[in-house]
């Protein structure tokens, strides 16, 4: 039986779904990457931040989000983007 190389790496990596409430209040002091939060008006972009279950909240040092609105939101690491057909040149 041949294994590809893609099979083993998606295998040893954790899975990348958007976290639950729970398992964000699990990764305190743990960074995570946040999509798509608003308000986007105010120059959101996607990024890392950081979980503090203290004070019930992850920040970046700028924009601090509570956790209940981050759930649906946030990732272990970055989301990969989906391949667009314009970069296969057609």
């Amino acid at each position: 039986m041949l294994i590809k190389a893609a099979d083993i790496k998606a295998l040893m990596l954790p899975d990348n779904e958007p976290l639950t409430l729970d398992e964000l209040r699990g990764m305190d002091g743990e960074a995570v990457y946040l999509v798509d939060m608003e308000p986007v008006e105010y120059g959101w972009e996607d990024g890392y931040y950081l979980v503090d279950t203290d004070e019930d909240v992850a920040f970046n040092g700028i924009r601090k989000f509570n956790l209940k609105l981050c759930a649906g939101f946030a990732y272990r690491t970055k989301p990969e983007q989906p391949e667009r057909e314009a970069d296969h040149g057609r």
